[in-house]
C-alpha cells in the first residue's frame, strides 16, 4: 500500500452512498452503429465515460464476441487553440492539398495574432504610464499545452513545429495518417464540432472504439453489450443483431452540405441525429408497389436521464421531388418507434427523412432504418404464459349490457376483444359474502394497444371498485402501464358483474385482452440491482433487492444464491414484512478467481404452508428526464471480479442490532493493520441509513475503532440492514487537496428500530 499523508482525526458518518464517493466503473450511453448483420466483423463507436484501462467487453448470448476495446484519445490534452491549429491541416489532408503549407500558414497567422496582442499591451503601457497597473502588464500567460509564454511562441519558425502542440508538422501528419478510418472520422468530429454548452453531455463525452465479431449462426434480436475495464463492468446497452445487409453514415463529414444518400431496399441504414439535423435518403419507387419502413430509435436507447422528453422521439416522412409530404409516421400504435407503409402515386424518385420530433439531437440519438418491399409487420399480441394452469374461455358478443353479460366462473382466463370504438364487455358471476376475488386485465403487457378500465359492479349495476392504470412497478421499457387490477372482498351473497372497456373509447381487431378472474394467489417477484455487480475479493459489495408482492402477499422474503462464484456469501439477505426494498451485501473469499461469472439470486418465502422460490430478475435502475425511474431487467446477471480488495478492519461478530428511539449502540472494529493504516486515515460511512440514524461518536484505542450508532427520539420504526463503508482519506501530494477513496464495505448487519 502506498504511503498516505495523514491529517487530523476525521471519522464521521454520512448518508452518502458507496457509488457517490467514487465510481470508476465504465458507463455506456450509446453504440454506433447500434446493430449489425450476423456473419460480419465491424468497428463500433461507444460513447460514455470512465473508459480508462479498458480490457474488452462482453455481449449477452452466444455468437457475438468483443475482440478489442480501446479509448480514443489521440492527444493527451487538446484545448481550443490546438484544435484551431490542427483544423487547416486536416482540411488540407481531406481535400488533397499540402498539409505542410497549411501548417506553416496557420503558424504565421497565430504569430500575427500574438503580435497584435503584444502591440496593444505596449500601447496601453504608453497611455497609462503605470508599470503597476494590471492592465498594462506584459502578458505572461503560458500556453498550457506546451508550457510556453508568448515570447517563446513568437520565436518558433513557422513550418518547423506547431505552436499549441509539442509536435512538429511531420509528427502530427504522421500521427493523423496512422489513424484508422474510424479514428480519423472521430478526430474530424472532435476538431470541427463547435462546443455547445446546451448540448454538453459529460456522460457520453468519451469515445471507445471496439471491434465486434458476429458468427453466421448468431441468434437474431437484441443483445446487451457491456464494456469491461480494470475497475468494473459497465451498464448494458442494447445492440441489435439482424440478417439484412447494413450501411452507416460516416461519423463526421467535413463537407457542410451533403446530398441525400441513395437508399436500397432490403437493407438497414444506421445513423445519428445531430442538433437540428434532418437525415435524407432518396429512393426510386414504382406506382402501386408497397414499400415498408421500420425505424428503431427509442428501442435502442430507451431512456435519457438528462433530456426532456427523456428519449429520442424519431419521426419519418416521405416527400416527392417538390418536397411535398406524402406520408408521415411518428409511432406504431403504443410503441414510440415509427413504421410507415408507402404506396407511391407514380413512378419516380422520392425522399425519406428522419428527424427528432422537436429537432433535438446528440450522439446518443442513434437509429436503425429498415427498408423492405411489402407491408410492415403488424404488432401482434403475445401469448399469455400464466404461472398456474387455469381453464380458458373466449368472450362472445353481444355482451354490452348487464342483461346480456357472459357468465364466467372463478379461477379462469377469458380471452376478449374490444372489437370497435365504444365497445364494452360485461361478465357476470355468483359470489359469496367475505369471498376475496381477483380481476386482472392483461392487455398492454401482451402488446395490445388497449388502455383498459375494469369495474366491479353489484347486482344493480352500482360500482363497488374500479381500476384504470393499476400502480404497477415501473418495470421494463413501457412508460404507460395501462393494465387494470382489482382485489376485493365481496360484501354479500349474490350476483356481480365485471365491466371491461377502453379508457379512450378506442377499439379494433388489435385490441385484444385476457381477463383473469381468480381467487387470490399470493406470490412475489424479486429484482436485484445492479445487473452487473463489480466486486473485489475479501470485501463486501452492496446489492439492492426489491420485492413486488402480488395478490395480497405481505410476508418476508429471504434472498438466496442459486448460481455464483465459489464461496460467495450473502449478509442481511432478508426483505422483511412491510418492506419493499433493502440493501444487502455479498462477499467473495480472498482466494477466488478473477473474471466474469454468471450470478442468479432467488427469493424464498413461505406462503400458505408452502415454500416458494422464485428467481430474481437482474435489473438496472435507470432515470428518465431528470426525475422518473424505471426498473429495466437485464438479459442476464453477472458479477465481475477484476482484482483483490482489502479492508484494514475486521468485521464485527454482531448478528443483529436492536435499538429504540433516542438510544445508541456501540460497534467495535479491530484495526489489524495498525502498523500500516493509522486511525486518522480512515473514514466510516453508513450506506443509505433511515432518517434519524447516525454514526455519531467515534474514538480509537488499543487498535480498536469505537463507532456509536445514535437514533433520534422521533425516528420512525425501521427494519433493514446497517452497512458500514470504509473510506481511505488523505492529502494529495500533487495538488494538496483532500481525497476520499472508498475501499469497500463491511458485511450487512440486520437491524430493527422499534419503540
Amino acid at each position: 500500500m502506498k504511503k498516505i499523508l495523514l491529517f487530523t482525526m476525521a471519522i464521521f458518518c454520512s448518508s452518502a452512498s458507496f457509488a457517490a464517493r467514487k465510481n470508476n466503473a465504465p458507463y455506456v450511453g450509446y453504440a454506433y452503429p447500434a446493430g449489425a448483420k450476423r456473419g460480419t466483423e465491424l468497428i463500433v463507436i461507444v460513447g460514455g465515460m470512465n473508459f480508462r484501462n479498458l480490457k474488452g467487453g462482453i455481449v449477452s448470448g452466444k455468437g457475438v464476441d468483443v475482440l478489442s476495446a480501446k479509448l480514443f484519445k489521440p492527444f493527451k490534452r487538446l484545448r481550443n487553440d490546438a484544435k484551431r491549429e490542427i483544423k487547416p491541416i486536416l482540411q488540407a489532408i481531406d481535400t488533397g492539398k499540402d498539409p505542410f503549407a497549411a501548417s506553416k500558414k496557420e503558424a504565421k497567422r497565430i504569430q500575427k495574432r500574438i503580435k497584435r496582442q503584444l502591440d496593444r499591451t505596449k500601447k496601453l503601457n504608453a497611455e497609462t504610464k503605470s508599470k503597476s497597473a494590471k492592465i498594462a502588464k506584459k502578458p505572461e500567460v503560458k500556453n498550457k499545452q506546451v508550457s510556453m509564454n508568448y515570447d517563446q511562441m513568437m520565436k518558433i519558425v513557422p513550418g518547423e513545429r506547431l505552436i499549441y502542440l509539442d509536435l512538429t508538422p511531420e509528427e502530427l501528419i504522421k500521427k493523423i495518417k496512422a489513424l484508422s478510418k474510424v479514428e480519423y472520422q472521430c478526430l474530424l468530429k472532435l476538431i470541427f464540432t463547435r462546443p455547445n454548452n446546451l448540448q454538453t453531455a459529460p456522460a457520453i463525452a468519451k469515445i471507445a472504439i471496439i471491434k465486434i465479431k458476429i458468427s453466421p449462426d448468431a441468434e437474431l434480436g437484441f443483445r446487451e453489450l457491456r464494456l469491461k475495464s480494470r475497475d468494473g463492468l459497465s451498464n448494458p446497452i442494447r445492440y441489435q443483431i439482424g440478417d439484412l445487409p447494413e450501411t452507416k453514415d460516416p461519423i463526421y463529414n467535413i463537407a457542410k452540405k451533403r446530398p441525400p444518400k441513395q437508399l436500397k431496399f432490403g437493407t438497414v441504414v444506421n445513423g445519428q441525429i445531430s442538433p437540428g439535423e434532418v437525415e435524407r435518403y432518396k429512393f426510386n419507387a414504382k406506382k402501386g408497389e408497397n414499400y415498408a419502413f421500420e425505424l428503431e430509435g427509442r428501442s435502442l436507447v430507451p431512456f435519457l436521464s438528462d433530456a426532456v422528453p427523456g428519449w429520442f422521439q424519431p419521426i419519418i416522412s416521405i416527400h416527392d421531388q417538390k418536397g411535398c409530404e406524402l406520408a408521415f409516421g411518428d409511432d406504431n400504435l403504443f410503441k414510440p418507434d415509427p413504421t410507415l407503409s408507402f404506396k407511391p402515386p407514380a413512378d419516380g424518385e422520392y425522399e425519406i427523412r428522419v428527424r427528432d420530433s422537436i429537432y433535438r439531437g446528440r450522439e446518443d440519438f442513434v437509429y436503425r432504418l429498415k427498408a423492405t418491399l411489402g407491408v410492415p409487420k403488424a404488432i401482434t399480441t403475445k401469448p399469455l404464459k400464466f404461472r398456474t394452469a387455469l381453464p380458458r374461455s373466449t368472450e362472445s358478443e353481444s355482451n354490452d349490457a348487464l342483461t346480456s353479460a357472459n357468465g364466467i366462473s372463478i379461477s379462469s382466463l377469458v380471452s376478449g376483444k374490444i372489437s370497435k370504438p365504444g365497445d364494452v364487455d360485461i361478465f357476470s358471476f355468483e359470489g359469496k359474502k367475505g369471498e376475496k376475488i381477483v380481476a386482472e386485465v392483461f392487455a398492454r403487457r401482451i402488446d395490445s394497444p388497449m388502455d383498459s378500465i375494469l369495474k366491479l359492479l353489484d347486482s344493480q349495476g352500482k360500482t363497488l371498485e374500479w381500476s384504470d392504470d393499476y400502480k404497477w412497478p415501473n418495470v421494463g421499457l413501457k412508460t404507460h402501464l395501462a393494465d387494470s387490477y382489482i382485489l376485493h372482498e365481496l360484501p354479500a351473497d349474490g350476483k356481480y358483474f365485471l365491466k371491461v372497456y377502453d379508457a379512450q373509447a378506442k377499439g379494433g381487431d388489435a385490441f385484444n385482452y385476457v381477463l383473469r378472474f381468480d381467487k387470490p394467489r399470493p406470490n412475489f417477484k424479486v429484482f436485484s440491482f445492479p445487473s452487473a455487480i463489480n466486486a473485489r475479493t475479501r470485501i463486501s459489495t452492496p446489492v439492492e433487492m426489491r420485492v413486488w408482492r402480488m395478490d395480497g402477499f405481505k410476508g418476508p422474503v429471504d434472498i438466496v444464491l442459486k448460481k455464483a462464484p465459489k464461496g460467495m456469501k450473502i449478509s442481511g439477505g432478508r426483505i422483511p414484512s412491510g418492506v419493499d426494498k433493502t440493501t444487502m451485501t455479498v462477499t467473495i473469499p480472498g482466494k477466488s478467481k478473477k473474471g466474469v461469472f454468471d450470478i442468479v439470486f432467488a427469493g424464498k418465502a413461505e406462503i400458505d404452508g408452502k415454500t416458494i422460490i422464485n428467481d430474481a430478475y437482474p435489473s438496472d435502475d435507470i432515470m428518465q428526464a431528470f426525475l422518473y425511474r424505471h426498473i429495466v431487467p437485464s438479459q442476464h446477471g453477472v458479477v465481475y471480479v477484476p482484482r483483490q480488495g482489502w479492508l484494514p478492519v475486521k468485521p464485527p461478530s454482531i448478528k443483529k442490532i436492536t435499538m429504540a428511539p433516542g438510544k445508541s449502540f456501540e460497534i467495535k472494529l479491530l484495526n489489524y493493520r495498525h502498523g500500516k493504516v493509522k486511525n486518522d486515515t480512515l473514514v466510516f460511512e453508513l450506506l443509505s441509513p433511515p432518517k434519524g440514524l447516525t454514526l455519531r461518536k467515534t474514538s480509537y484505542a488499543n487498535k480498536y475503532f469505537l463507532l456509536e450508532l445514535k437514533t433520534t427520539p422521533d425516528i420512525k420504526p425501521w427494519t433493514g440492514n446497517i452497512i458500514i463503508q470504509c473510506v481511505v482519506t488523505g492529502i494529495h501530494k500533487k495538488n494538496g487537496k483532500r481525497f476520499f477513496y472508498p475501499i469497500g464495505a463491511l458485511p450487512a448487519i440486520p437491524a430493527v428500530i422499534a419503540k
